[in-house]
């Protein structure tokens, strides 16, 4: 298999984002923040999210609107299954 640098990339995202979201496993997680945490971009951080949401890794929810605030901000939380597969993951990857 010859080396593919957008796989690489994705690869090295979803390792990022595994380790920020296993930080603090039972808290509600929005984009930016987490994009920023795992120094992504969110055209890897969004499809990321988006695979462990169908995987059931994670689950998500909408953030009622506060006043003075334009839109709804999404949350991601991990579920008991992804937690597992994250640290899985990270231990296999050889992460801490």
């Amino acid at each position: 298999m010859s080396w593919n640098p957008l796989r690489a990339r994705w690869e090295r995202g979803r390792l990022r984002i595994a380790a920020v979201l296993l930080e603090s496993p039972d808290d509600e997680h929005y984009g930016y923040p987490l994009s920023r945490r795992a120094r992504v971009s969110s055209g890897v951080l969004y499809p990321v999210l988006a695979r462990m949401r169908r995987d059931g890794w994670l689950t998500d929810g909408w953030q009622p609107v506060v006043e003075g605030q334009r839109y709804r901000r999404r949350w991601y939380r991990l579920t008991d299954t992804g937690r597992r597969e994250l640290t899985q993951l990270l231990t296999e990857a050889g992460e801490p």
